[in-house]
């Protein structure tokens, strides 16, 4: 496995989404990202749900409430769009937000098993689910 840490970012599922994020130019692949949260119950396996994670720190960043450490092509992509409405795009996020922390998550298997380290990924993902309320 690449890059792996408890930020967002940190993970080389999500750096690739940020990257075609970025280069797409168009908030259409925000709302790719999220379309996995809407699939169902199934087993959400982890570069999905880092992808989803990687939508909704953009979310949170065009609500005017972004991570300490996002990237800056993140933070400019965001200051470029900041009049995009993403309203709707909320209740989604958390919804993803909440299947990555459930049982039937790859994402979170993978991290459960790593108890030294488990708090501080759950706490950022926690911290993100408040920034979007």
């Amino acid at each position: 496995m690449g890059a792996w840490g408890a930020g967002t970012f940190q993970n080389d599922d999500a750096a690739d989404w940020l990257y075609e994020f970025t280069e797409a130019g168009n908030e259409a692949v925000l709302r790719t990202g999220l379309e996995a949260t809407e699939i169902g119950e199934g087993y959400l396996e982890a570069p999905r749900a880092s992808r989803i994670l990687g939508a909704c720190e953009i979310v949170a960043a065009l609500r005017g409430r972004p991570a300490p450490d996002l990237p800056e092509e993140a933070r400019n992509w965001v200051e470029q769009h900041a009049e995009l409405d993403v309203s709707s795009l909320v209740p989604v996020a958390i919804g993803g937000i909440d299947r990555i922390l459930a049982e039937n998550s790859e994402l979170n298997e993978l991290w459960s098993e790593n108890q030294a380290e488990y708090p501080a990924w759950r706490g950022s993902l926690l911290d993100l689910r408040s920034r979007l309320e």
